[in-house]
């Protein structure tokens, strides 16, 4: 009996350690992840990203008569909270953007983003034939940098503004919530353009009232 227990007790002590393990090796290559590239981290929001992961997305388009940007952004569905989520990550300008901020860059990447209709770009609902109301968790980086041309991501912190969308001739975005971190410290002018370095300032983007410009 003796030798049983000591047998079932090895036993149950190395499922505990394998457990353990995979746990860690998880959750380290989640950090991995996360300090290689900070828009990974970029997530705005407190559903599971292990279980509901975002899909990565890139687009151009253009923005007023010259000025044509290549996106990043990533999106989902949050069963935990029942809204679409999407996240504009980074802004990168391809031609002569100089008379747009990086604040407007950012401000009419999302509008184009979230209101275009018929590009395949989120396909979230409501659609023509729906009802029903819906929320959209829009999000953007609260601070960005310039570097090789294209403005990414300083840190982990978001600007996020909730809208509850319906159809109605077109879709209607009412703002239920807004929330706006603190400004980035060291922080550049919002109109600086000049090429940047991963230990230059950063530029504080935040505007919870850019769907009404």
């Amino acid at each position: 009996m003796l030798k049983i227990y000591r047998e079932l007790k090895f036993v149950i002590s190395l499922r505990l350690v394998t457990t353990w393990f995979v746990v860690l090796f998880v959750f380290g290559d989640v950090m991995l992840l996360s300090q290689s590239n900070p828009a990974n981290g970029l997530i705005c929001s407190n559903c599971d990203t292990l279980l509901t992961p975002f899909t990565n997305h890139t687009y151009s388009m253009g923005i007023g008569d010259s000025c044509v940007v290549e996106i990043h952004y990533k999106k989902r569905y949050c069963p935990l909270t029942g809204e679409y989520e999407v996240v504009l990550t980074s802004v990168k300008p391809l031609s002569n953007c100089a008379m747009y901020d990086t604040k407007t860059l950012f401000n009419q990447s999302l509008k184009i983003l979230i209101t275009a209709t018929g590009n395949g770009l989120l396909n979230f609902p409501p659609d023509t034939n729906s009802t029903q109301t819906v929320r959209w968790r829009v999000s953007r980086p609260a601070c960005v940098k310039l570097v090789n041309d294209e403005y990414i991501v300083c840190n982990t912190n978001c600007c996020t503004v909730l809208f509850e969308v319906k159809y109605n001739c077109d879709r209607k975005f009412s703002k239920l919530i807004s929330r706006v971190p603190a400004t980035c410290i060291p922080e550049q002018p919002n109109n600086s353009q000049s090429p940047g370095d991963p230990d230059d300032g950063c530029i504080h983007i935040c505007d919870d009232k850019f769907l009404q410009k």
